[in-house]
């Protein structure tokens, strides 16, 4: 990309880059075009006034140039077209204007300081008007030239030594002064778009880590269920839904038997990977729409939505003969203790639900490998203060 360093940047970002050129080139092409489709044809009245025997011969010349001018300027308005070949179709539009006058330059005796000024303009404006990349104002300087050597073929009398040097003055100015500043201008557009897409990356990785902070925050680092918070904000929300549709909501309190005495004894690494196993089996029985969490401990919770106490229940049973029945790490065998709980319509809030199977976690517990339903209508035990329900997940719902 002339002095820029394509060749050791990432190839999306140059594409990205010559994607966003093209658009800005048939865009300001489109704007520079129509002014000089307008001023073209006028300016055949300053033809009247400096070769009034050239005048109508230069006007068949810049009607021609109208014409071709008009059709690249038609192909670039369909965007698909237009972008794709934004620089090539600009390209033609400003060599229509610039040959046209470098035709007349030849034929305009002694004003041809004038047709020169007026063949600079368009070199100039390709600097200042049109977005494009420097090698187009390249090639421009060599069509105005190669134009300017074949019009003055047979044209008497021919060009002098110092009309020559004139017409190398204005040409070889104007596209020195267009081409430093695209090439100034096209530097700084790409440091631009490098650093625009590095802020863009940044942003959309503070985006990703943003993300994953929020769910690490509302997931167990452990098992990779919910936690606490992430059981308190589901909870309550399916409270509030349960509410407003007349479903039931069931909660599920699961409580692992003699867990202590597997750290104990086998040690903690044991203990976790038994954890871990446990919400795995979980997992299995429990449809998409329930949730589990782990609230601390061995204690889990499982939210089951559209679920009655009887179907809780039943998922209470499948779990406990799942438990019973799995292989653990190091030849451990384990049992639970759960404790089931419906929403009812006299609850004031998530947390009477929660002590609710919270109590009836209790009185599993008494016995061990077993479930316990809260009855309906039975008011929340409360134990020792701190002591709150975890975060568990839902099954299946026969009703």
């Amino acid at each position: 990309m002339g002095t820029t360093d394509d060749s050791e940047a990432p190839g999306a970002l140059v594409a990205a880059h010559r994607a966003q050129q093209r658009g800005e080139t048939r865009a300001t092409t489109l704007v520079a075009a129509a002014v000089a489709l307008v001023a073209l044809p006028l300016w055949a009245a300053f033809d009247r006034v400096l070769v009034p025997d050239q005048a109508d011969s230069f006007l068949v010349a810049r009607l021609l140039a109208e014409v071709w001018m008009l059709v690249m300027w038609a192909a670039l308005w369909p965007r698909r077209l237009g972008e794709r070949w934004a620089e090539v179709l600009s390209l033609l539009v400003v060599v229509g204007l610039v040959g046209s006058i470098a035709w007349m330059v030849p034929r305009s005796g002694d004003q041809i300081e004038a047709y020169l000024l007026g063949l600079s303009l368009p070199l100039y404006a390709t600097a200042f008007l049109l977005v494009w990349r420097w090698p187009m104002t390249v090639v421009l300087t060599l069509c105005t030239a190669a134009t300017i050597a074949v019009s003055s073929i047979g044209v008497r009398p021919g060009l002098t030594g110092p009309e020559v040097t004139t017409i190398a003055f204005y040409v070889v100015t104007a596209s020195a002064l267009a081409l430093a500043t695209q090439v100034y201008r096209e530097r700084r557009r790409w440091q631009q778009h490098v650093t625009q897409a590095a802020l863009e990356a940044e942003r959309h990785r503070n985006a990703v880590l943003v993300e994953e902070l929020e769910q690490l925050s509302r997931e167990d680092p452990l098992t990779s269920v919910g936690n606490r918070r992430a059981w308190d904000e589901r909870l309550t929300g399916e409270v509030l839904r349960a509410r407003r549709s007349g479903r039931p909501l069931s909660v599920l309190v699961v409580d692992l038997d003699h867990f202590k005495a597997v750290n104990d004894r086998d040690g903690h690494a044991v203990g976790d990977a038994v954890l871990r196993t446990t919400t795995a089996v979980l997992s299995e029985r429990i449809r998409a729409t329930d949730f589990i969490a782990r609230l601390g401990g061995d204690e889990m919770a499982v939210l089951c939505p559209d679920t009655s106490l009887g179907a809780a229940a039943s998922l209470a049973t499948d779990i406990g003969e799942a438990i019973r029945t799995t292989d653990f790490a190091a030849g451990v065998s384990m049992t639970c203790s759960i404790g089931v709980a419906e929403l009812e319509r006299s609850d004031p809030n998530a947390a009477v639900l929660c002590h609710r199977a919270d109590g009836a976690l209790y009185d599993a517990k008494v016995v061990r490998d077993t479930f316990r339903c809260a009855e309906p209508g039975t008011p929340p035990i409360h134990r020792s203060p701190g002591r709150h329900l975890s975060d568990r997940r839902p099954a299946h719902d026969p009703t």
